[in-house]
């Protein structure tokens, strides 16, 4: 930022026009991070659109029983279930198999990273929990890859 009001301040007294600002003397490293925090303390805070990370209740319906992960929308099913413990199947961790396909019984999912479903097998509630964040709360079937015909 100091670097391009410099040379546009530069370019305006080249033009013959008076600088907006008076030329910055420059600074060391250490004093440009505690300058742009004054600076931001002192401007009136403009909020973006920041999206904010929920957790949802994920219910993992296994054959080895049913497991409940509170999984953050910003994290995939499959990596958060590892991270409590769970064994779930999968191959490639990319989207471009079905070893990690599971149903959604109930609930809805955000799936836009993967490839390798289309948008009719999404709609039939096909997931692949690697590639996949909860949106609300929701129960899943997995280890259901020999019963999908894909």
């Amino acid at each position: 930022f100091a670097f391009v009001s410099v040379v546009y301040q530069q370019r305006q007294t080249s033009l013959g026009l008076r600088p907006v600002q008076p030329l910055m003397r420059m600074r060391s490293p250490m004093t440009i991070p505690r300058l742009a925090c004054r600076q931001a303390a002192s401007q009136p805070l403009i909020r973006q659109r920041l999206q904010a990370h929920s957790s949802y209740k994920v219910t993992l319906k296994t054959p080895n029983g049913d497991h409940e992960i509170e999984c953050p929308s910003d994290m995939y099913i499959l990596d958060k279930a590892e991270m409590d413990g769970i064994a779930l199947p999968y191959s490639c961790r990319a989207g471009f198999c079905i070893s990690c396909a599971g149903l959604v019984e109930n609930g809805s999912v955000d799936q836009s990273d993967q490839t390798f479903l289309n948008q009719d097998q999404m709609d039939q509630g096909i997931v692949l929990t690697c590639f996949a964040r909860p949106t609300s709360d929701m129960v899943v079937r997995t280890h259901v890859e020999n019963e999908l015909a894909l």
